[in-house]
């Protein structure tokens, strides 16, 4: 059978996707005359095999696209709380560090890289409610952080 055929001869290649695609070119450039079919309600041979290649490329490239991907990304460990998180971004923002973009991005970006000592994933609606409630212990634990940076910069 044709596609059996096609299979082994595309099985057997180094890139099996250039090979799906040389045999749909393949198809198409065949010049018919008068178009064979089984039943005149069907379509043509060429159609068919050519409807096949398409499905089987395309269920091919799926299992390729699953394998490749990308898994959500291990959380970075961190030493600072969920608070400290969330003002640091604040400030970051506000003195240009980090471009103008939706909040909520930016929450659900750094909630699923970071990890805390307590929360191995910080929650957005955790980030966002403490990105506007500033408490005075969270401002001065960052503030001592800072400090340590600037410190580690100037020895740097």
């Amino acid at each position: 059978m044709l596609t059996d055929y096609l299979q082994q001869d595309i099985n057997q290649q180094p890139d099996p996707f250039a090979r799906f695609r040389y045999w749909l070119k393949a198809v198409r450039q065949i010049p018919i005359q008068s178009p064979l079919r089984y039943l005149p309600t069907l379509p043509s041979l060429q159609e068919q095999v050519e409807g096949w290649l398409q499905e089987e490329l395309a269920y091919r490239e799926s299992l390729a696209d699953e394998g490749s991907v990308p898994r959500a990304p291990t959380a970075i460990p961190t030493n600072l709380s969920v608070s400290q998180w969330a003002l640091l971004l604040r400030v970051m923002k506000e003195v240009g560090i980090l471009k103008p973009q939706q909040q909520m991005d930016l929450f659900r970006t750094f909630g699923q890289i970071l990890s805390t000592k307590r929360v191995s994933r910080m929650s957005i609606d955790s980030l966002q409610s403490k990105y506007y409630n500033v408490e005075d212990s969270t401002r001065s634990a960052l503030q001592e952080k800072i400090h340590q940076m600037l410190q580690a910069i100037r020895q740097a």
